[in-house]
C-alpha cells in the first residue's frame, strides 16, 4: 500500500512533495520493520535527502525524517550515525511545539537506544528516564508508549546487571502493555520474554514459566506455529523447564524447535546443532534408565566427532564440554 501511496503521490508533483517524502519514509520503516534493514535504509536516506533539499529548514516534516533515519541506522547496528540524527530530531520536534510531541516521544527513545549502542551508560538511563516522563506527560501513566518506554528501562538496568530495578520495570512494562493491548497482540511477546528472563535469572521459576507459557501461546495465537518468534518462544520455554529438573518437557520443546530448523533446511546450523545436544543431554536424565544410559553413550560420541572436526575455540565445542559438564554432575 506505501509503494503505491508513493508511486500516486509522485505522479501528482510538487504539489504532493511532503505526501511523497512521508509516504517513502514510512515505506522504509515498513521495510526495516518487516527485516529488510538495508533496503528500509536505503528508502528512509533517500527520503531524507530529498526532504532536506526540497522543504523549508523548519518543516515539521524534517523531525520525522531524521526520527525515521536515526531508527533506520539503528536497524543496522550504525549507533554512531544514528546519535547525531536522532538528538537533531528531539531538537527539531521540540521546537515545534506539542503538535509534534507523539513524534518528538519516538525521537526520545531513538536517542536512548542509540546512546546505549555507543556505550554511555550515564546518558543512557537518563534519556530512558526522560522517555517515561514524556510519554507520562504526553499520554499518561496507562498508554502502550508509557509500557514500552518501562520495557526499554528494564531491558537496558537488566544489561547493566541491576536485576531487582530492572524486574520492576519490566512489571510495570507488561501490566501497561497487557491492558493498552488486549491478550493477543506479539508486541505484548516481547515484554513477557523479557520478564520470564530475568525472573528465571533470579530463581523464581514457576512465575518465569507462567511468563514463558503466557509469551508462547500470545504467539502461537497472533504469528502461527512456525514463525521464527514462535520458535525463540519455545526455546525460552524449554530453558525454564529444564531449570525446575522438568527434562521430558524441555525435551519436547528443544525437539519440535529443532523439527522447525530442519523443515526449513536449517538442519546443519550451529543452532541445529546445539538443540541436538540438547536433546540428548534431556535423555540422559530419562526416567527410563537404559535410554538414559544409551543417550549418554550418544552423546559422548557426538561431542567426540565436534572435538575432532573443529578448531578447539570454536563455540560449538565450548557449548558440548558445558553439556557433558553437566551430566556428569548430574551423575
Amino acid at each position: 500500500q506505501l509503494r503505491q501511496a508513493l508511486e500516486l503521490y509522485e505522479s501528482m508533483g510538487s504539489d504532493r512533495l511532503v505526501e511523497a517524502v512521508r509516504a517513502q519514509r514510512l515505506l522504509g520503516t515498513a521495510l526495516a520493520r518487516s527485516g529488510l534493514a538495508r533496503e528500509g535504509l536505503a528508502q528512509v536516506e533517500a527520503a531524507h535527502a530529498r526532504g532536506f533539499a526540497e522543504l523549508s529548514g523548519d518543516h515539521p516534516e524534517l523531525g520525522g525524517l531524521q526520527t525515521d533515519l536515526a531508527w533506520a541506522l539503528l536497524e543496522i547496528g550504525d549507533a554512531e550515525r544514528a546519535l547525531p540524527h536522532a538528538r537533531d530530531a528531539l531538537a527539531r520536534l521540540d521546537a515545534a511545539g506539542p503538535e509534534l510531541a507523539p513524534i518528538a516521544l519516538t525521537a526520545a527513545a531513538s536517542l536512548a537506544q542509540a546512546m546505549r549502542s555507543a556505550g554511555d551508560d550515564t546518558a543512557t538511563e537518563a534519556a530512558y528516564r526522560e522517555t517515561i516522563a514524556r510519554s507520562l506527560s504526553i499520554a499518561g501513566e496507562d498508554s502502550l508508549y508509557t509500557g514500552v518506554a518501562h520495557s526499554n528501562l528494564g531491558t537496558f538496568l537488566y544489561s547493566t546487571g541491576r536485576t531487582a530495578e530492572a524486574l520492576a520495570e519490566f512489571e510495570r512494562g507488561v501490566r501497561v502493555q497487557r491492558a493498552a493491548l488486549g491478550p493477543d497482540n506479539p508486541m505484548l511477546a516481547t515484554a513477557l520474554y523479557n520478564l520470564g528472563a530475568i525472573l528465571q535469572d533470579l530463581g523464581r521459576l514457576d512465575e518465569a514459566e507462567a511468563a514463558a507459557v503466557e509469551c508462547l501461546a500470545l504467539l502461537e495465537r497472533s504469528l502461527g506455529p512456525d514463525h521464527p518468534e514462535t520458535a525463540d518462544a519455545q526455546i525460552a520455554l524449554a530453558d525454564v523447564l529444564w531449570s525446575l529438573e522438568r527434562y521430558g518437557e524441555a525435551r519436547g520443546w528443544f525437539a519440535t524447535h529443532l523439527a522447525w530448523l530442519e523443515g526449513r533446511g536449517e538442519g546443519d546450523t550451529d543452532m541445529a546443532v546445539m538443540l541436538e545436544l540438547r536433546v540428548l543431554e534431556m535423555r540422559c536424565f530419562d526416567v527410563d534408565e537404559a535410554d538414559a544410559e544409551l543417550a549418554a553413550g550418544e552423546l559422548a560420541l557426538r561431542l567426540s566427532a565436534l572435538a575432532e572436526e573443529l578448531p578447539a575455540d570454536h563455540a560449538l565445542v565450548a557449548f558440548g564440554e558445558r553439556t557433558a559438564a553437566r551430566v556428569a554432575a548430574a551423575e
